[in-house]
């Protein structure tokens, strides 16, 4: 299987390092080219690389597309999914960190939940003398993909705010009765992803770097006038493993879930379109 890798970054050395781990032998280049897709079944793109026409011009050429992000900004962008589709090619773009067994376990403890809130905090440190990429398709992006898969596409945008910098942004969702807030800022020096889940019965905290969830429930409250009472902790041990890798070994061996994929880039584009319209003096 010849495959190409799109990238001069650290994601797209690990793309590489990753598919040398699964017997594969990908061609890297720093730019897309069309002359580079010649003879190419596969095409693995990071970073500013990620770009709605490269991908079109691969898909065209008959190849399969594994996409860290889209860096999109039009509702036609959205056409290289069915055409995907259409012609039979594997796709995927984003939300690798849904194949995290930290997220699988979250998802089967809140199956069984009544879940009213769910709070998404991811940051990452500043990068000088790196290209900067737009905060919704670099960072939420990751985290819509987890929404839909723990909730289900049935997901609207309420609101979506950013500071003048568009370094960070926090989102307002909702589907049914759970109330999302999705935040992301690229402008600390500390890199962190969490979801914290708040349910009838239970409080969850999910790392998902350090791959542990801790789960608080509560046993017992007291009818007193202060109403004490106490809690369990319960830390859930899940089996560490490389989201990125299980990413892959699935796109290569699966099939894409294109009307999933469809519902992501819209709630990312619908988030988009409130962060970057322009802003209007408070009157």
């Amino acid at each position: 299987m010849s495959v190409l890798v799109v990238g001069n970054d650290y994601l797209s050395n690990r793309f590489a390092y990753l598919l040398k781990k699964l017997s594969l032998q990908p061609e890297k280049a720093p730019r897309f080219s069309k002359s580079l897709l010649k003879g190419k079944e596969m095409v693995f793109f990071a970073g500013k690389n990620c770009l709605a026409k490269s991908i079109m011009e691969s898909m065209r050429a008959g190849c399969s597309v594994f996409s860290e992000q889209l860096l999109f900004e039009e509702k036609s962008d959205l056409s290289l999914i069915r055409y995907a589709e259409r012609n039979d090619l594997r796709l995927s773009i984003g939300s690798f960190d849904v194949f995290n067994p930290v997220i699988e376990e979250t998802k089967k403890i809140l199956s069984k939940e009544s879940v009213f809130e769910l709070f998404f905090n991811r940051t990452g440190p500043r990068q000088f003398g790196y290209v900067r990429l737009n905060i919704v398709d670099d960072l939420v992006i990751q985290d819509i993909g987890i929404m839909t898969h723990l909730l289900g596409e049935d997901i609207r945008v309420v609101s979506a705010r950013s500071d003048d910098t568009y370094n960070r942004c926090i989102a307002h969702l909702k589907c049914g009765g759970t109330n999302i807030l999705a935040y992301a800022n690229k402008n600390t020096y500390y890199k962190e992803r969490t979801l914290e889940a708040f349910a009838e019965r239970i409080r969850l905290h999910a790392n998902i770097l350090t791959q542990s969830v801790l789960m608080i429930s509560s046993e017992g409250i007291s009818q007193s006038l202060y109403g004490t009472g106490y809690e369990s902790y319960k830390e859930h041990l899940v089996k560490k493993a490389e989201p990125l890798e299980l990413a892959i070994k699935n796109f290569i061996k699966g099939k894409a879930n294109y009307g999933l994929i469809e519902t992501n880039m819209r709630i990312a584009l619908e988030i988009k379109k409130m962060i970057f319209q322009p802003i209007r003096p408070i009157s």
